[in-house]
């Protein structure tokens, strides 16, 4: 009898076993799934944000709105962002609501120089093509000049303006005597991307490696040069005026950075980008004027750095 109890026991504790065992590769399962599925989750909303950004690779960071009495149509200079991934711009894309390309502009343009208004005062492009990125300043001409609005279309999408605000001087776009144009029409446009500090980077004059003295620093201005419609300019010298009247002459051709490409002696008939590289042991003012001087002519373009 004894050993039928103990018989019993043993089995209904196997049993309590196994089924314990099975309860928790249950619990164990489950807790996986929902952990699973949570991540998955996660993922798809990631993708879905991303494709969001993504799908929108166009915008206008700033405009200013111009008018002039001298001139029958107003018009917007707007700064133009471009970020893309794959999907190339041109700016043949861009056409207002009132039916104007922006890559076909001449005309107006040439009203506004006969006026003495130089919309290349403020690095406005005339033309690109093929780009996945691009920042820089475009001509809206509005030739309707009651509008409150105007929309400019770009491959389905269009970006409207309020023209009752954002207003700006025609001042700005006057042309002194002083004054040079950043860009001529049909011809060139030359825009200053950024002016920094390279101490430190490896030098070269031709190919060997140079020596500084730990007390000069090195500066770079990059420059974005576009040359229209199978132009050519060939970069000669420049000239960093700081806005203290100091004047900074440009390292000759012969000197590059392990990183960056010197733009003076380059024969350029599209776009370039490259650097000109300045030396000195205390520069202060990163706003001045840069003087460039090509084409073997003494007097030079003037951009602004700031």
């Amino acid at each position: 009898m004894k050993q039928k109890w103990k018989i019993t026991i043993i089995v209904l504790l196997v049993v309590l076993i196994c089924t314990l065992s099975i309860c928790a590769y249950r619990f164990m399962h489950d807790s996986s799934s929902k952990k699973e599925n949570s991540s998955i989750s996660q993922t798809s909303q990631t993708a879905q944000y991303t494709s969001s950004v993504q799908d929108e690779p166009v915008s206008f960071v700033r405009y200013s709105v111009y008018e002039s009495a001298d001139v029958s149509f107003r018009f917007l200079i707007a700064q133009l962002d471009i970020q893309s991934d794959s999907e190339t711009y041109a700016l043949s894309d861009f056409v207002t609501s009132e039916g104007i390309a922006l890559n076909d502009i001449q005309s107006y343009v040439k009203q506004l120089e006969n006026v003495n208004l130089f919309v290349g005062k403020k690095n406005v492009w005339f033309s690109f093509a093929d780009k996945t990125s691009f920042s820089g300043n475009i001509l809206i001409p509005i030739t309707t000049n009651e509008a409150d609005s105007i929309s400019v279309f770009c491959k389905n999408k269009n970006y409207d303006f309020d023209l009752t605000q954002n207003h700006a001087d025609c001042a700005e776009l006057e042309e002194s005597k002083n004054d040079k144009i950043v860009s001529q029409q049909d011809t060139y446009q030359l825009r200053v991307t950024n002016i920094f500090e390279i101490t430190g980077d490896d030098m070269y004059q031709n190919d060997t490696l140079l020596t500084m003295p730990s007390s000069i620093r090195i500066f770079a201005i990059k420059v974005d040069a576009a040359v229209l419609n199978g132009n050519l300019i060939h970069i000669d010298r420049a000239i960093y005026e700081e806005s203290d009247g100091t004047n900074l002459e440009a390292e000759d051709a012969s000197i590059r950075s392990m990183k960056y490409e010197n733009l003076i002696g380059q024969d350029i008939t599209d776009e370039k980008e490259a650097c000109f590289f300045f030396v000195d042991s205390n520069l202060q003012n990163t706003k001045g004027v840069l003087h460039t001087y090509m084409n073997g002519s003494d007097t030079p373009v003037d951009v602004e750095v700031s």
